[in-house]
């Protein structure tokens, strides 16, 4: 758009009339957006997940001492517990889900919770809600496997990386980033030239489904970004 092109090109400082001009293309790319993802959630072309309403560290909040089992040497609070914590997960819960269904018209059946922190009764928290799945990084994979008396490193336990896990009796399924396929994404694509990007993307993925063997189809290849990290890195904002 002409108008667009010309913020683009504009050398110097924004007048009273140019930043107008840009709040007025961002009001335009931002009008309609929620309605646009909550249509294609309809159609079946995606699904949303959502996060907990203020972005709280929900284990942290239910039991200090889970940071324990990630850091065993660390130094915790002074404060043995944080007060109401367990109400207080639970109220951002809700308040995400209710924000989540006003906006959207629909209910998430996952949940990303902030900064991928999970434990055990975070995630018996998610079933009160009914969520079916959530997600966190490879090393918590691997460190839960670690805790669990099983191997974190061979074919076998690669294979696991990219299975939906049972955690105890919960019914929240857990998923696990591929932190090297993620972070090629999230840091250096940026560098190559984009066919060469592509190209690469699909090779790994193909290298994952032959490694999987027969059975891949029952395998999830999770690749987990920040989303607002990544892209302005690209070239056109990807």
């Amino acid at each position: 758009l002409p108008h667009v092109k010309s913020l683009l090109e504009h050398d110097g400082v924004f007048d009273e009339y140019t930043r107008h001009a840009l709040l007025e293309v961002m009001c335009d790319a931002f009008d309609g957006l929620l309605g646009r993802y909550a249509e294609l959630a309809q159609r079946g072309q995606i699904e949303l997940s959502m996060t907990p309403y203020g972005h709280p560290i929900v284990p942290l909040l239910i039991d200090l001492g889970s940071m324990n089992c990630a850091l065993p040497e660390a130094k915790g609070p002074i404060g043995a517990y944080y007060p109401d914590g367990l109400e207080r997960a639970r109220w951002h819960i809700t308040s995400g889900l209710e924000t989540f269904e006003k906006f959207l018209g629909c209910r998430p059946r996952g949940v990303w919770l902030s900064e991928g922190g999970v434990s055990v009764d975070a995630l018996k928290l998610l079933d009160e809600f009914g969520f079916t799945w959530s997600a966190s990084g490879e090393g918590v994979w691997s460190n839960s496997r670690f805790l669990s008396g099983l191997e974190s490193h061979g074919e076998e336990a690669r294979r696991s990386l990219f299975c939906a896990h049972d955690v105890d009796e919960c019914a929240t399924r857990m998923f696990f980033r591929d932190d090297g396929l993620s972070d090629m994404i999230g840091f250096e694509y940026q560098q190559w030239n984009a066919s060469d990007a592509a190209a690469d993307f699909n090779q790994h993925l193909g290298n994952i489904a032959r490694y999987l063997g027969d059975n891949c189809s029952e395998h999830v290849v999770s690749v987990i970004l920040d989303g607002e990290n990544a892209w302005e890195y690209y070239p056109d904002n990807a």
